[in-house]
């Protein structure tokens, strides 16, 4: 055996003692401070929270007061003698009260693939900005999960850690290739847990209600390598279809929309995004070198859904979202004229623009609905900015989720 070989066994065994498990590492680096001050940030007064449920203020008081005295729903946060209602409140209020959500509409659940292969494109701020904004609106209720594959793990970041979750963190990559690994996932199915339990205690909880997260770590890149090597052995690409047999179907009924964010690869595990999903968005900067990367991905990805073991006959449509979109003195305008006289209808007319405000909020592990002005972590103006300009993209989301649900049923 080599020396280097010998001296990364050695500093294995060393970096051994540093490694607690994942549950862990996302509850350490969430303080406690900052988890209530999101909470807070999110929650309504008296008055807005009477005039969500359509209700006079008085209607409201009595009402919430009858459901707190039956265990229904927990007190409000009373601070400086004002009434807070955290977004839980208002879920467990407004579903008592019997007030219409998405999912009474019976729409058929979409699994959207975020994906280019262009990097730098603000995937993962899309997914979870776009992710956020559905279901964050208290009307709609929308539920909605974000799955992670991209190896790199920064979703992670916007979990919400409970304490009362009995297994540790698993990857949608841990689940998929379980049953042939040595490894958590065994030692809870020996254990006595069964597959749907073990999936549902990895899925966890954020700060917005209906939002769960699905994480995933730098490990998960062990699937491509081993779909390889089963493709090498067998001829068949079998693993592209365990994140819908293992992860997908399991709880697809529990969630009005299924989001996937990938890498910017193309390899088995972004294959096995494409296989489960039934939409695509191609998030992409309007740029000139980004908008001819992002052309070559959508020239190519014809040939990539029609080599699936389903030819990608399960992919009903796909819709391009220009990110990181400036606009300011019409800097981004000639490469968005040409984005949309290029993908006509396949286009979201709405964008996701430049904001100081999206970095803000990455940087303080939370989401731009998360940020009061108050707090000074943007400006004013690039806060207002990017709500607004979200907002619009959302409702026009919605109205596209709607539409190609209905077609669907």
């Amino acid at each position: 055996m080599s020396k280097v070989i010998n001296k990364l066994n050695d500093l294995s065994e060393k970096l051994t003692e540093f490694n607690y498990s994942r549950y862990q590492s996302v509850l350490n680096q969430r303080m406690v401070g900052d988890i209530e001050r999101i909470i807070e940030n999110n929650s309504l007064n008296m008055n807005e929270a009477a005039k969500v449920c359509q209700m006079s203020r008085n209607t409201f008081k009595a009402k919430y007061e009858e459901a707190v005295e039956n265990g229904i729903v927990p007190a409000a946060i009373l601070k400086q003698n004002k009434y807070l209602f955290t977004l839980k409140h208002m879920h467990v209020l407004m579903n008592h009260f019997g007030l219409p959500k998405w999912s009474d509409r019976n729409l058929k659940t979409q699994v959207i693939n975020l994906q280019n292969q262009k990097g730098g494109t603000g995937k993962s701020t899309t997914a979870t900005t776009l992710a956020a904004s559905l279901a964050i609106g208290l009307h709609e209720r929308i539920r909605v999960l974000l799955i992670d594959l991209d190896p790199q793990g920064s979703l992670r970041n916007y979990l919400l850690p409970q304490e009362n979750y009995s297994t540790d963190i698993l990857t949608a990559v841990d689940l998929m290739l379980g049953d042939e690994e040595d490894g958590l996932y065994k030692a809870y199915r020996e254990e006595g847990y069964t597959h749907r339990q073990i999936l549902k205690n990895s899925i966890h909880e954020t700060h917005i209600p209906s939002l769960h997260v699905l994480p995933s770590y730098s490990e998960d890149e062990r699937f491509s390598q081993k779909a390889w090597l089963h493709y090498a052995k067998e001829g068949r690409l079998d693993h592209i279809s365990l994140l819908k047999e293992k992860v997908i179907d399991e709880i697809r009924d529990d969630y009005d929309v299924i989001m996937i964010d990938t890498g910017p690869h193309i390899n088995p595990l972004v294959w096995s995004a494409q296989y489960a999903c039934d939409g695509i968005i191609v998030p992409f900067t309007p740029r000139e070198l980004d908008w001819h990367s992002t052309c070559s991905f959508l020239c190519n990805l014809p040939l990539h859904l029609a080599t699936l073991p389903n030819k990608g006959e399960n992919v009903k449509w796909f819709k391009c979202l220009a990110t990181n979109y400036n606009i300011e003195f019409g800097r981004d305008k000639h490469m968005m004229d040409e984005a949309r006289r290029a993908l006509g209808e396949n286009i979201f007319s709405s964008q996701l623009v430049s904001s100081y405000a999206f970095e803000a909020a990455a940087r303080n592990q939370c989401t731009i609905f998360d940020i009061k002005k108050v707090e000074g972590l943007c400006t004013d103006k690039q806060l207002d900015k990017a709500l607004t300009y979200t907002e619009t993209l959302k409702d026009e989301v919605l109205r596209f989720l709607e539409a190609v649900s209905s077609a669907q049923d």
